[in-house]
């Protein structure tokens, strides 16, 4: 039931070879890109949870070898024991940390090509690798070749994808899985195929194994499957059993994918396995309600000003342009598959305007958004591509050069996409477009400061609010002061960071206060790094290394007092 009207060109390019070339190319890209990523924020503790799940899987019968409130088990090592582990190992899913301790162990540890850190986060490069794979054959089913394709490429050269999909390891694999399962189960239940139904529940299970949001891709599912059956179902046949059956089992199938891939979960028994669940539950819905009781424009900032301006005009153009068909099936098709888009990149921008909602980080607590976008963006690029062929024929160009046009068409839109990582790398998690001016607008206008009572921390989130420079920073430092131990302090949200960062790099440092300490970092967080404070360190002390993007500021490295 593909969208697509006509005969595609080059059927040599199939969606399998187009998304396997993809994988690769983003693959090469992360490899290449392992050293200029460093710890965020949230990483050491989920690190150590990843570093902790695999030694329970080689010693299962060790009494306290899953249990975090507990000491560390005898044998057990991680660069990250060092770092407060709060309570984050209970209480956000393991399966992206373990991933990454598996390519650890087997890349720094056994083989030594890689560092520790480097290690970790290769596993999170291969995550990103098969998600990317995933998303281009099931939008490709859904959406149609070339929509599927174009939403693909749009998708791994989104910005903000990019910069988390190095180091984030809860986020956005939760995102990109979390998108794959959408796509899945909407090519299930418009083909009536059971099977990928089925397989949308496992990778919704993949997806709550990442982080909690993916419950809101289930809840989209389920809006959507009336519509599915009104536009698809109703007039044409009945619902298959297979169908029918593989939809009410899919639930049952994400849970028990999800419960899988969280040992900790079920490692103490059935009772330690209700008790966790119940601890977890009562987490998330604390964590996750504030005391705001307004509606927000929050979200919309990200959408706007996060978005490179080719794929808002394509997902625009969708938005116009999608319900658009001839009567009959073609026009049902497109009011499903646009239902779907809108549903899938509305609910997590809902989610967060709604009064009560707690969000903070840019974009980061709403980012499942992003793959929606995406895929409304590629299907908008088809209709924009179907257009143009249709003036190309009526102002009679040459049939046969039609395919050229759209080559270079579609390496132009490749380059205007790739541009922004160019400028921005390896900070792409602090793009933002030339509609507010870059990260030097965005910071300069205070883009996602919000009054009280919202969270503080959301305030002066226009830029490395997770903390990626501190390795490029310490990069930098080290050459400066040689062997010698320093006294080294930061300006900011999580200056024990820097603690992590020396211990997998084996390097030895005393973490003090800023005021007191020799070399300092800072980088702009309002509720934590001011820009009074950074003025003011900036007056009494030199400044020893910078990095800026588009006028706004990554972070700056100081020397001693003057």
């Amino acid at each position: 039931m593909s969208p697509e009207g006509e005969t595609p060109l080059w059927p040599w390019l199939t969606p399998r070879r187009a998304g396997l070339t993809i994988a690769l190319l983003w693959l090469a890209f992360g490899l290449a890109s392992l050293p200029r990523f460093g710890l965020s924020i949230d990483s050491p503790a989920l690190f150590y949870a990843g570093d902790r799940t695999l030694f329970w899987i080689g010693h299962p019968s060790l009494p306290g070898a899953l249990d975090f409130a507990g000491p560390e088990p005898v044998g057990f090592q991680s660069e990250y024991g060092r770092f407060p582990v709060w309570a984050d190992p209970m209480h956000y899913p393991v399966f992206p940390d373990l991933v990454a301790a598996v390519t650890a162990a087997v890349f720094h540890r056994r083989l030594g090509w890689l560092s520790d850190l480097d290690g970790h986060h290769l596993g999170l490069v291969l995550l990103q690798g098969l998600g990317l794979f995933l998303f281009c054959a099931y939008a490709c089913r859904l959406l149609g070749r070339g929509a599927g394709i174009a939403a693909a490429v749009a998708l791994a050269l989104y910005p903000s994808a990019v910069g988390h999909a190095m180091n984030n390891p809860k986020d956005w694999p939760c995102a990109m899985f979390y998108g794959v399962a959408v796509l899945a189960a909407g090519a299930g239940l418009a083909h009536g195929r059971a099977r990928d139904v089925l397989a949308a529940a496992v990778l919704l299970g993949v997806a709550l194994a990442c982080r909690a949001n993916a419950i809101f891709a289930a809840a989209t599912i389920v809006a959507w499957t009336p519509l599915a059956w009104l536009l698809l179902w109703r007039r044409r046949r009945p619902l298959r059993a297979p169908l029918v059956a593989a939809w009410l089992g899919a639930p049952f199938v994400a849970a028990a994918v999800f419960i899988v891939l969280w040992p900790w979960l079920y490692e103490a028994g059935l009772g330690g396995l209700v008790a966790h669940l119940r601890g977890y539950v009562t987490f998330l819905s604390g964590y996750g309600r504030g005391p705001r009781a307004s509606w927000t424009d929050y979200p919309l900032r990200g959408v706007l000003f996060m978005t490179p301006p080719l794929v808002l005009a394509a997902a625009a153009l969708q938005i116009l342009q999608g319900f658009r068909a001839p009567a009959g099936d073609a026009h049902r098709v497109a009011l499903a598959n646009g239902s779907l888009l809108l549903l899938w990149t509305a609910v997590p921008l809902l989610r967060v305007a709604m009064p009560h909602s707690n969000f903070y980080d840019a974009n980061r607590h709403y980012i499942e958004y992003v793959p929606g976008l995406c895929a409304m963006a590629g299907a908008g690029a088809a209709r924009a591509a179907s257009i143009a062929r249709g003036l190309w024929r009526r102002a009679g160009l040459a049939e046969r050069l039609w395919p050229r046009a759209l080559v270079g068409s579609s390496v132009l839109a490749a380059a205007l996409l790739v541009w922004p990582l160019a400028v921005y790398h390896p900070y792409e998690t602090c793009y933002f477009n030339d509609l507010i001016g870059g990260l030097g607008g965005a910071q300069a206008r205070r883009l996602f400061s919000m009054p009280p009572p919202q969270d503080a921390r959301v305030n002066g989130t226009e830029g490395d609010y997770w903390y990626n420079s501190m390795r490029e920073a310490m990069d930098r430092l080290y050459p400066q002061v040689g062997d010698r131990r320093i006294r080294f302090g930061v300006c900011g949200a999580s200056p024990a960071l820097a603690s992590a960062d020396a211990a997998w790099r084996g390097s030895r440092l005393i973490q003090i206060d800023y005021p007191r300490a020799d070399y300092v970092m800072a980088v702009p967080r309002e509720s934590y790094c001011n820009w009074g404070q950074i003025r003011s360190l900036e007056a009494t002390r030199p400044v020893i290394a910078r990095a800026e993007r588009e006028g706004g500021l990554i972070y700056e490295l100081f020397g001693p007092r003057r």
